[in-house]
């Protein structure tokens, strides 16, 4: 018989837990302000970069300052 009362004690403190953690949980209320609509730009740039410019050669020692 005791083993039957632990059984049902143990199923009601289950189901107790469940339901409490449900309402626990509430609404899901979102409390932060709105977003205003992202604004959307087309027809800015081709999509493709301009070609870098290449390095130029370094300059000749002028004075020899460097060691």
């Amino acid at each position: 018989m005791s083993k039957l009362v632990q059984k049902i004690l143990a199923a009601v403190m289950m189901t107790a837990l469940v339901s409490a953690g449900t309402f626990a949980q509430g609404k899901g209320g979102d409390k932060r302000p709105p977003k205003p609509p992202a604004k959307v730009i087309e027809g800015k740039g081709s999509g493709s970069k301009p070609p870098r410019d290449q390095p130029k050669p370094p300059k000749e020692d002028r004075g020899k300052k460097r060691p």
